[in-house]
């Protein structure tokens, strides 16, 4: 993949660490990004510590507009616009069912369990207090 500036590079760089879901919206006569390029961007994007996941976990997609260029969004309003809004739709609706997961589950445990660190953190967070020399100051 050419890079004729720098911030490309970098932003190449770092897209195995991106956190947020992607959906890139690529043109099928593009001069700049080959098909090649494309699949290389998707398989990076998301893939490294911290990210998201990428393809492993649908949070990076793509679509290609064969009858465009680089300016996807210019040359094709209607179906860039249908895409993306489809993409978001979809990200929506599974914000929501996760959203749903989280409460569901947040709301089914007893009150002394929300409140408190899980049992299986206990041991560590006793032997941090120990070493600090902190005693009766944690009651688990």
């Amino acid at each position: 993949m050419p890079f004729y500036r720098i911030e490309s590079r970098i932003a190449f760089i770092m897209l195995k660490h991106l956190r947020p879901s992607v959906f890139y919206l690529f043109g099928g006569e593009s001069q700049v990004t080959t098909p090649e390029d494309q699949a290389q961007i998707l398989e990076r994007t998301g893939a490294g510590f911290g990210g998201s996941g990428g393809v492993k976990y649908p949070q990076a997609k793509t679509a290609v507009i064969l009858d465009c260029g680089h300016m996807v969004p210019f040359e094709n309003v209607d179906e860039s616009a249908f895409l993306v809004g489809r993409w978001v739709g979809q990200s929506v609706q599974r914000w929501q069912k996760d959203e749903l997961q989280v409460h569901q589950k947040w709301t089914n445990q007893p009150k002394r369990e929300v409140l408190t660190a899980p049992a299986k953190w206990r041991p560590m967070l006793e032997e941090i207090f120990k070493s600090q020399g902190r005693t009766g100051m944690w009651k688990i």
